[in-house]
């Protein structure tokens, strides 16, 4: 159980500097225009992938800051919302989407394996071993991130 969240912590860590290394210009924005609209595949841009994957970081930041007080049901919202921003990065990018999208979906699917037997109302705090892998599958998503943005050539 300790090698487990331990590996849950290193997977999440790495995400999120995957992440954290891909940022779009500052903006003010409200949280509705935050919501990152379907565009069709025909239509994909390196621009339109850069804006979906700044949604998808900002939702992996967010798991990775989960705390003992968070519910499972709140990492499972913040969980189905990274589902959202995956699927709609998917149709941006330009061309074949390659490794770094493919781990980005594979670190978000073992993120719902780890939810996917633990009660909503039970606190991180009371499923400790899940905190961990929580936090380690985010940070993996965030590495695949940070590498995609590469690809995209995302604003740095």
């Amino acid at each position: 159980m300790l090698k487990r969240s331990w590996i849950a912590s290193a997977s999440l860590l790495a995400l999120l500097l995957v992440l954290a290394s891909c940022t779009t210009p500052a903006t003010t924005t409200s949280p509705a225009a935050t919501a990152v609209p379907s565009t069709p595949a025909a239509t994909a841009t390196p621009t339109a992938a850069c804006q979906a994957l700044t949604t998808a970081r900002q939702v992996l930041t967010s798991l990775a800051a989960v705390g003992n007080n968070t519910t499972v049901a709140e990492v499972e919202s913040m969980q189905q919302k990274l589902t959202t921003a995956i699927n709609s990065l998917e149709t941006r990018i330009p061309g074949t989407p390659g490794p770094g999208f493919s781990d980005l979906q594979f670190a978000n699917a073992q993120l719902g394996e780890t939810l996917k037997d633990v009660p909503p109302d039970e606190t991180l705090g009371q499923a400790l071993p899940q905190l961990a892998t929580i936090k380690e599958k985010a940070t993996t998503g965030l590495a695949a991130a940070t590498r995609l943005s590469a690809v995209l050539k995302c604003a740095l």
